[in-house]
């Protein structure tokens, strides 16, 4: 609000300024007239050194809290997730930082993350070639860039739920081979995943930068998520504060997701990793709850449980 306000009479400044020159240099207008504009010129250039300085004490206020915050976390975070295993679904393009001090903050709680999938760029699939395989691949879906999309998000989250269910490898076969066969083309990139997936895995989806996407990740996690939440373990859409996916609203608006899938809007504070952690050790009951500062959040973090 400080920042609008400053903008604001910074824009009044300049006009009253222009003011000022159109009269001194026409001559039109008496002289108690400019007096009283130059003293309201004085007027809004001190107001506007005064909204500066809150504004800055504002700013310093926030950091030193975060300090402080960051110092604690440790402390705080430690054990919370017991052996909990967490699969993380990444994008490219997303605040690699944001996404890596979450994982950071699940490791230091205790969890352990047992494999990564990241979804590239490519996913677009703006080069025709490329829709060309996926339709292949996905038998029978829509030629659409949308249609495709959604059509993996859909196959990819029941794959990942027939491995969670797995007894042994070879139950787990569909989902190498669709994972080969999008690393083949390049549109995702998988890292660590477990020979067979425990039942009780978790599944966080990190994504979110100020920039827009380069497609619409949204709804790829919106239908991810709700596949993935058919299964034993929980699963959590984190995004950080400036973000302009708009994922974790997405999952909030949805009303197939709401209730069943998790969110976190400021992963990239401390207070939001620390509800990412705090939901994930809960992430598997429901009804899911939301956390954050953006609407549709019930709290900025968890309470005890009940």
């Amino acid at each position: 609000m400080i920042d609008f306000r400053y903008h604001l009479i910074s824009i009044i400044a300049v006009l009253l300024a222009l003011s000022i020159g159109i009269v001194t240099g026409s001559g039109f207008l008496g002289g108690r007239l400019l007096q009283e504009v130059r003293s309201a010129a004085r007027r809004v250039a001190d107001r506007n050194q005064t909204l500066r300085l809150e504004n800055a004490e504002v700013t310093n206020r926030a950091e030193a809290a975060e300090a402080a915050l960051e110092a604690l976390e440790p402390g705080l975070l430690e054990g919370a997730l017991g052996d909990r295993r967490v699969v993380m679904l990444e994008f490219e393009g997303a605040d690699d930082q944001a996404a890596g001090q979450v994982r950071t903050a699940m490791e230091r709680a205790g969890g352990q993350i047992v494999g990564v999938i990241r979804f590239q760029e490519g996913l677009s699939l703006e080069e025709e070639s490329t829709r060309t395989e996926i339709g292949a691949l996905l038998e029978g879906a829509g030629a659409s860039p949308a249609d495709l999309q959604l059509s993996l998000a859909d196959v990819l989250g029941r794959a990942l739920n027939e491995a969670e269910a797995a007894q042994d490898p070879g139950d787990q076969a569909g989902l190498e081979d669709l994972l080969t066969s999008l690393e083949d083309t390049g549109l995702v990139v998988a890292e660590d995943l477990p020979v067979v997936f425990p039942s009780d895995t978790d599944f966080v989806v990190a994504g979110g930068a100020v920039p827009e996407p380069a497609w619409p990740v949204a709804d790829f996690a919106v239908t991810m998520a709700e596949r993935l939440a058919e299964h034993e373990g929980g699963v959590v859409v984190v995004e950080p504060t400036q973000s302009t996916w708009d994922m974790a609203g997405a999952v909030r608006r949805n009303g197939a997701t709401e209730a069943v899938v998790w969110t976190v809007d400021n992963s990239d504070t401390v207070l939001g990793r620390l509800a990412s952690v705090l939901v994930l050790g809960r992430a598997g009951s429901r009804p899911a709850d939301h956390y954050g500062t953006q609407p549709g959040a019930s709290a900025v973090v968890p309470g005890p449980e009940p």
